[in-house]
């Protein structure tokens, strides 16, 4: 095992432990406002796009283990979010900071829950516990973007 990954598995709960702070939330919302004004929706995607790679370089050494699966519920949460967020900007700015709120509620924790399960607990079923709470918050983000499309 590299230095690296020792290091990511030694620590990986902190990658994720604290919400982003206030103002570099707005900071990126106003960039995508600014992209998008100018048309380039595309560059915005791909910055999204690019930010998420970046976080998830040191998962992807190794897929299939338990921290894989865990960057890869952060990063459904994330593209959900961003979305719900790039919407309200759009459709009810007014919205915004108390949709920032809501989410965070949802996407926050103060101890990361893979933190709280017992290490002699069989990775299978780390892996499917996560899997149901991490789905439970996905469906509260489906359910808020839901009040501003309709769709799901």
């Amino acid at each position: 095992m590299s230095g690296i990954e020792k290091y990511i598995k030694e620590n990986i709960g902190e990658f994720d432990a604290y919400p982003v702070p206030e103002g570099s939330r707005n900071a990126f919302l106003k960039k995508v406002k600014a992209e998008k004004s100018r048309g380039g929706l595309r560059t915005v995607i791909v910055t999204i796009s690019s930010m998420a790679a970046a976080a998830a370089i040191a998962f992807l050494l190794a897929p299939g283990s338990l921290a894989h699966d865990i960057e890869k519920q952060h990063r459904k949460l994330a593209t959900m979010e961003m979305e719900i967020l790039t919407l309200v900007s759009e459709a009810a700015p007014e919205e915004l900071d108390e949709i920032q709120n809501t989410i965070r509620m949802v996407t926050s924790d103060a101890i990361p829950l893979e933190e709280q399960l017992p290490e002699e607990m069989k990775e299978e079923s780390r892996k499917k516990i996560l899997k149901e709470y991490y789905d439970i918050k996905y469906k509260a983000l489906e359910t808020i973007l839901e009040q501003y499309t309709g769709t799901y």
